[in-house]
């Protein structure tokens, strides 16, 4: 009692994500772009409401590496977003939509695993 909210205390969220719909090597260089990127801008709904937003300051790493299933070749993305209270959150989703758009292909989230959140004070 008396403490900061936990999810105040949030700064970083790191996810592990394994797309279909473009080669790895498309990828790192759509990852490589969007890392280098000045500005992001996106567009974001919220009832009947649009708004845009920069999601460039939200993502703080984005590494591409290569992934085998029996059945097909997937390609995994290493996320980390930041969580910032001015900012906001860096969506995964927004991320794939982002590299979609870079690509010029729709891409497929096939998993999608939070796997730490970094908290202020570690």
């Amino acid at each position: 009692l008396g403490s900061t909210a936990l999810a105040a205390l949030v700064r970083e969220l790191h996810y592990v994500i394994d797309v279909d719909g473009a080669s790895r090597e498309v990828l790192a260089d759509a990852a490589t772009g969007l890392l280098g990127a000045d500005r992001l801008p996106r567009q974001r709904s919220r009832g009947t409401r649009e708004g845009t937003f920069d999601l460039r300051p939200r993502v703080l790493e984005l590494a591409v590496e290569p992934t085998e299933t029996s059945t097909t070749t997937t390609t995994r993305l290493r996320l980390t977003a930041r969580v910032d209270p001015a900012l906001g959150v860096g969506r995964p989703d927004d991320v794939i939509d982002a590299l979609s758009d870079a690509v010029g292909a729709s891409l497929m989230t096939t998993r999608l695993v939070r796997t730490r959140v970094r908290l202020a004070d570690e």
